[in-house]
């Protein structure tokens, strides 16, 4: 009995993946992509590479995410993964992150780059839920700078302002 199921569910598994392969031949580059079983021995490092246990026997493709993702690095995603749940997979966003000029860059079947953006400062668009993750796409978040540059010019200003004040003190004391 137990064989009998072990055998079932390998007739449906490569079902699935050959159904899946003829539908999407021109689609998906089937090299890149992974089947769980591929990579149920593989080690699970943090900060290197992800596989995502969120779909059960579903085929995961690669993405990458970089910059300031709170688990950058290779994501292996259930396929038909949205861009705003891989992004959630990658652990969302960190607090320094610039959410208006996310990019996915993805490459085309003739070999050109195209890139998409997303502006997710108020929550993201339609487009942010409904764009699907292809294999080999890279997810870049950059970082804002607003904390480091409001530091700078809060420094200038103290320097400044002590500057102005020992100038007046100066003043003060020589008209006396």
């Amino acid at each position: 009995m137990k064989m009998l199921k072990v055998l079932l569910t390998c007739l449906s598994l490569l079902w699935h993946t050959t159904s899946f392969a003829k539908k999407n031949q021109n689609k998906y580059n089937l090299k890149e992509i992974a089947l769980p079983s591929e990579v149920k021995d593989l080690p699970k490092n943090y900060g290197s590479v992800f596989f995502s246990p969120a779909v059960k026997d579903s085929v995961l493709v690669p993405v990458h995410f970089w910059g300031e993702i709170k688990k950058s690095g290779l994501h292996f995603l259930p396929i038909n993964t949205s861009f705003m749940n891989g992004l959630s997979i990658a652990g969302g966003p960190q607090s320094s992150a610039e959410l208006d000029n996310i990019k996915v860059t993805r490459k085309a079947n003739d070999g050109t780059l195209k890139v998409l953006e997303f502006d997710l400062s108020s929550g993201g668009n339609d487009l942010a839920y409904k764009e699907v993750l292809q294999p080999g796409d890279s997810v870049f978040v950059p970082r804002s700078n607003f904390y480091e540059n409001r530091s700078y010019y809060t420094s200038l200003i103290g320097v400044l302002a002590t500057i102005l004040s020992s100038v007046l003190v100066i003043n003060q004391i020589n008209n006396n």
